[in-house]
């Protein structure tokens, strides 16, 4: 019984990996069960039976990414401090945009330019997580105001300016194919540091 729950849990396990894969190159609206099923090359049945609709399957994927999230951008860095925290979830960050499970770029990006006029448990979802994600940053920026930082800085204001590049540098991986999006990233991130640094 144990075998065929861990045999279940790890074939659902590459099920949503794909499902990831789908959804972050042609969008989460292209993601039903009967097209990943054919994907996939299994019955739309078994796939039905491990999801049980096409909005579970989405919200699925989203907590997916979110997990993998965590262990990419967000885990590795956490035990930073100040500037070099930051640094890090950004480098992190833009990795995450490029790894190779995502043939499209980031899901959170293009899930919430593709679902942002609806309603429904999957762009609440996908709201909700990267409200997560801002408060942290806000969080980070914040505890080292008046340390590492000045102590007049808004951080929200700053975490705008950290959003605004990195949909910036999908906007030039992504569309303009620029092999320097990522590096006129960086450089614009180490000029954002420098203006909150103490003098």
């Amino acid at each position: 019984m144990a075998n065929e729950k861990a045999t279940k849990t790890s074939t659902k396990r590459l099920f949503t990996e794909e499902a990831l894969r789908v959804a972050s190159r042609d969008g989460f609206e292209a993601l039903t069960i009967g097209t990943l099923a054919a994907r996939l090359g299994v019955s739309k049945s078994g796939l039905f039976g491990h999801f049980g609709s096409k909005e579970n399957l989405q919200v699925e994927i989203v907590e997916h990414a979110t997990a993998q999230f965590q262990e990419k951008v967000i885990a590795p860095s956490h035990g930073l401090r100040g500037r070099d925290r930051l640094m890090g979830y950004m480098q992190n960050w833009l990795e995450w945009a490029d790894w190779d499970a995502l043939p499209g770029g980031c899901p959170f990006v293009i899930g919430s330019i593709e679902l942002d006029h609806k309603d429904g448990p999957v762009i609440e979802r996908l709201r909700h997580v990267q409200l997560r994600w801002k408060g942290l940053l806000v969080q980070t920026v914040e505890e080292e105001r008046g340390a590492a930082f000045r102590e007049d800085i808004d951080a929200e204001a700053v975490v705008f300016e950290v959003f605004a590049l990195y949909l910036a540098h999908h906007y030039y991986k992504r569309v303009f194919q620029s092999e320097e999006a990522k590096a006129l990233t960086l450089g614009a991130f180490e000029k954002l540091l420098g203006r909150l640094g103490r003098s």
